[in-house]
């Protein structure tokens, strides 16, 4: 089977569900390729309990389709409202829903079970993409192709050039996140505002430690968010020194940490009080991966970037989280003494861009990527690979591309002016000149 449209979007998580709705409301025929049955990558299939704050304690930042997607997801579950400065609980059957309802609305061709094997480019083009499905190959033909991946797979595949992991390939570590049920979460809720603790449960780690209990390979947990009345969602267990992009080592790391998870079950009952009576109800149907590729674009976003607050001029999107890597090996003392997480956060109103230039790979004229495989050092990837970011920027180059749709014009020669008014009509937060005044550096 043969197909032709304006748009390949490939990668259904949260990146690609940001491209293909921005694309599609501004009128281009789009086409999004995902290999699962559902949209939403790690935020579904992965699990990951919550969105990170869309607020910066002053401004909400993280606005357009990304807040759209936070807003429907509270409306279909109240259980979920949170204020917008803290981490967003996320139900992933409701969000299934959400992310089938957006792009729906919005016209996107969906095409589901499916798996990208081929490419066709001539010269600095991509032509075709061949995919696989159960029955059959389609060969999709388009003007534009967004790589939505998470792995930079298209990029990959018509030989761009890419970073991986740190200087001696090392990613950061993998996690199985799983919910529990039957939580006593007034119980819960009440000794975390007693002990001051946040979801990483830092007072009962450290009471299983003085007992010699805590002995999993963990510092802490990563995260244990109230979902719904009596589930909590866990981003807990870490497996480490995997090469996600290795089909046997991913394999065997999906098997490794569903044996780990009865330990992880006991830890909470035994020492969270409200979950003496939790009980397991499921794990991500696939283990979360942080980071594999990254590629390499018109620009790299260094964490000299963050730290001096950079906004550029053609900067599309906006975030303040901080610089959080998991470890690639597990060193207790390592992990003990890196306090960049909380020591590279913002203070209130604080912001850093992300530019276009960061979503264009050097090499191709008419392929965009959003995600967490954007143009970045490992550093700041550690700060941008967060969920609702990834809807940003799949959204800004989404738009991008749309507007270029029948000028046979190079991604990286949209009219930024253009482009940012565009983002602004649609809800996207792009600061004004007048904004970054204040000690906010402005990159020429």
């Amino acid at each position: 089977m043969r197909l032709k449209t304006d748009i390949v979007v490939i990668g259904g998580g949260p990146a690609g569900v940001g491209a293909a709705v921005a694309a599609a409301r501004h009128g281009a025929e789009v086409i999004l390729v995902e290999k699962e049955g559902y949209c939403g990558g790690m935020g579904t299939s992965g699990g990951v309990p919550a969105f990170s704050p869309y607020s910066n304690g002053k401004d909400i930042i993280v606005k357009g389709i990304a807040l759209e997607v936070r807003e429907r997801l509270v409306e279909k579950c109240p259980d979920l409202a949170t204020d917008y400065e803290k981490w967003q609980p996320i139900d992933p059957e409701f969000l299934k829903q959400v992310y089938d309802e957006i792009l729906t609305e919005a016209g996107v061709k969906l095409l589901f079970h499916a798996q990208m094997t081929g490419i066709k480019k001539e010269g600095e083009c991509l032509r075709e993409v061949f995919i696989q499905t159960q029955h059959q190959i389609i060969n999709i033909e388009a003007e534009y192709f967004i790589d939505c991946t998470g792995n930079a797979e298209l990029v990959a595949l018509a030989d761009g050039d890419l970073n991986f992991g740190d200087e001696d390939s090392n990613v950061q570590a993998l996690t199985l996140c799983f919910r529990l049920g039957n939580v006593d979460t007034k119980r819960y809720l009440k000794y975390l505002e007693k002990t001051g603790n946040d979801g990483n449960l830092t007072a009962a780690v450290n009471e299983a430690k003085k007992l010699d209990d805590f002995n999993i390979q963990e510092i802490k947990v990563a995260g244990a968010i109230n979902q719904q009345k009596g589930i909590v969602g866990m981003n807990f267990g870490h497996e480490y020194e995997v090469n996600p992009l290795d089909p046997f080592e991913l394999s065997q790391a999906e098997v490794r940490a569903r044996g780990k998870l009865d330990v992880l079950v006991n830890f909470m009952k035994k020492y969270v009080p409200g979950f003496e009576e939790a009980r397991l109800i499921g794990s991500g149907p696939s283990i979360g991966v942080r980071e594999t590729r990254r590629i390499i674009g018109h620009y790299q976003l260094t964490e000299d970037d963050y730290y001096k607050r950079s906004v550029p001029y053609d900067v599309v999107a906006l975030s303040n989280y901080p610089i959080d890597l998991h470890s690639a090996t597990f060193n207790e003392k390592e992990e003990g003494e890196n306090k960049e997480y909380y020591n590279s956060r913002y203070n209130k109103g604080e912001y850093y861009g992300i530019p276009y230039r960061s979503l264009i790979p050097i090499g191709f004229k008419n392929v965009g990527v959003a995600g967490r495989t954007i143009s970045a050092d490992r550093k700041i990837h550690g700060s941008c690979r967060l969920m609702n970011t990834c809807i940003l920027t799949g959204q800004a180059v989404g738009t991008a591309a749309t507007l270029l749709v029948g000028t046979s014009s190079d991604l990286i020669q949209v009219s930024m002016e253009k482009l940012q008014e565009v983002l602004v009509t649609d809800n996207m937060y792009i600061p004004t000149s007048n904004e970054l005044m204040g000690g906010f550096y402005v990159q020429s």
